[in-house]
């Protein structure tokens, strides 16, 4: 078509070149606002509208769509869209401050899920254990979990657990189920593990809406005697590394994750630790690391690793960095597909006997 379209008229055909411009981003910004009204109403007026708002989206794209071909032709003839293209730089500028106002809010969230973990040096003045944990979230925060508290002045609990999924969901269902788990504990100190895992699962699935679940190991160590009671809620076995003992798993006493059976009566089992023996948790993260190549470092590699420290008197930090260490060594850089857990329990035996 001819530069002076409308009747020969330079003013008004400029004048409507330049609204055709503005239609394409401005009713985008019709579309959407529509779209973002619709989902702030009830459910109710939801479902009442949503035929009314999806004719109008359909009428705006439609527009959106003539007003580009329209705009193309006019490019064509040498018009430059200064409209559009400040559109484009204003949504891009939102979309960088978008992301970087998330990245804020979930770098706050991360510093929140560490300052919840315990610090693995706080019994450094109980010569009865070594104690030590590490948490690396596959995302800025993590579904995994650990804890570990003294019920009284002889017995220690711990926990570590381990949220289907991933980011900031799981982590948030992590901190209920880790919050749930140990006032379950400190309520009622002296309840067996397995009934107390049994309430644990009770409380955790009461408003799971969104259908999570965590599997969870649990125990009760005597400092006095080296005696371990223990619950497995569909969590890897843990492992024992004693010099004299070898390497074992603790299989027994397993029953489904938590959340899953409703009712569910989870049983526990008990065994005793030799002096020095450790007591090594992780979560999956460990063992489905892969490397670039797509290989997984699997159980035997891990086992390998475990198998090293029977014959070194270390201590449990020095066992949780060999352990997370072989497992960033072999992963080579690849992303992690889950987060990574480890915790590390060595009895040294009561002094004195």
């Amino acid at each position: 078509f001819q530069p002076r379209w409308n009747g020969g008229d330079a003013f008004r055909t400029a004048f409507f070149n330049a609204l055709s411009f503005s239609f394409p981003a401005g009713e985008q910004w019709f579309i959407d606002s529509v779209k973002r009204g619709l989902l702030a109403l009830p459910p109710a007026e939801q479902q009442r509208h949503a035929d009314e708002v999806r004719g109008f989206v359909g009428q705006e794209a439609t527009h959106r769509r003539v007003h580009a071909l329209f705009n193309g032709h006019l490019a064509k003839q040498g018009l430059p869209n200064d409209i559009e293209r400040r559109a484009l730089r204003r949504q891009m500028q939102l979309e960088r401050e978008q992301s970087a106002r998330m990245a804020g809010e979930l770098e706050a969230a991360r510093r929140v899920q560490v300052a919840m973990l315990p610090r693995d040096d706080q019994f450094r003045d109980d010569a009865r254990l070594d104690l030590a944990a590490t948490m690396v979230p596959a995302r800025e925060v993590g579904g995994d979990l650990y804890d570990f508290f003294k019920l009284d002045g002889r017995r220690l609990f711990f926990l570590v657990g381990d949220v289907a999924g991933k980011g900031l969901s799981a982590s948030i269902f992590m901190a209920v189920s880790k919050a749930l788990a140990k006032s379950a504990a400190v309520r009622h100190p002296d309840d067996d593990i397995g009934t107390w895992m049994t309430a644990v699962n009770r409380e955790i699935s009461r408003d799971n809406t969104e259908a999570l679940f965590v599997t969870a190991f649990a125990g009760i160590l005597d400092l006095d005697s080296g005696d371990l009671v223990y619950c497995n809620a569909g969590h890897d076995a843990p492992y024992c590394v004693g010099a004299a003992s070898g390497l074992r798993r603790l299989v027994a006493g397993d029953g489904p994750p938590l959340c899953t059976v409703d009712d569910f009566e989870y049983h526990g089992e008990h065994t005793f630790l030799d002096p020095g023996e450790l007591v090594v948790l992780v979560t999956d993260g460990v063992t489905d690391m892969r490397d670039p190549a797509g290989a997984m470092y699997g159980r035997a590699r891990m086992e390998a690793v475990l198998e090293g420290r029977r014959s070194q008197a270390g201590s449990a930090r020095a066992a949780v960095d060999a352990l997370r260490g072989d497992v960033q060594a072999f992963a080579a850089g690849a992303e992690p597909a889950d987060d990574l857990t480890a915790l590390a329990i060595r009895w040294n035996g009561k002094p004195g006997i």
